[in-house]
């Protein structure tokens, strides 16, 4: 069963932590890539929050990103098709 492993400290004190109204899905990622990495490669994007998954102590290959805004959604839709650790990345909303 699928367990959150991490999430970022980088949650704004005005949202409530059970919004997700700027929630982007990003798929493809490595089973090395960790916190850091994607916030490299969403750079600029301003991050509330990031949700990484793992099965059974393996990364799982997707994960949930909260945005502060809007912009910053169109901005990491805008990575679809770019390469983190070799691995194609696709988001969605």
């Amino acid at each position: 069963m699928s367990q959150e492993r991490d999430e970022s400290v980088d949650r704004s004190k005005s949202r409530s932590p059970s919004r997700h109204d700027f929630l982007v899905k990003l798929h493809g990622l490595s089973h090395s890539s960790n916190r850091d990495d994607i916030k490299k490669f969403l750079n600029p994007c301003r991050i509330d929050a990031l949700h990484l998954f793992d099965n059974n102590g393996i990364s799982s290959s997707d994960c949930f990103v909260d945005l502060e805004s809007e912009t910053d959604v169109k901005d990491a839709l805008k990575k679809t098709g770019q390469y983190l650790d070799r691995k194609y990345i696709e988001g969605t909303t």
